[in-house]
């Protein structure tokens, strides 16, 4: 059931509570999420800037994301070459030596 008023001194001071509890209302909803734009009406330009940081800051992270992964790739293929050359036999050193200064059969 709702209330019904016609009279102007009450109307009065049910537009300031109306007025007060949106700006309550509206401040709290600022306060409880942290951020000084939280809608469009707040800031457009802002908001504007704020999500064009967050982008830029995804592909940041992203770029830092990748450039990790390509250095643990590097690193294990490192290791990998490294235990490949000394897994090598001695012998093998002497005869790719020789492969590449072989006499010419031509005499």
């Amino acid at each position: 059931m709702g209330l019904t008023a016609t009279h102007p001194d009450t109307l009065r001071p049910l537009n300031i509570i109306s007025r007060t509890t949106a700006q309550r209302k509206e401040t709290l909803t600022r306060l409880s999420l942290g951020f000084r734009v939280n809608r469009a009406a707040d800031d457009p330009a802002g908001l504007i800037a704020s999500s064009i940081l967050d982008s830029e800051r995804a592909g940041v992270n992203a770029a830092i994301s990748n450039n990790q992964r390509a250095d643990s790739l590097l690193e294990v293929a490192d290791g990998a070459l490294t235990e490949e050359k000394l897994g090598l036999p001695p012998v093998y050193v002497p005869v790719a030596m020789r492969v590449g200064s072989a006499p010419s059969r031509g005499r």
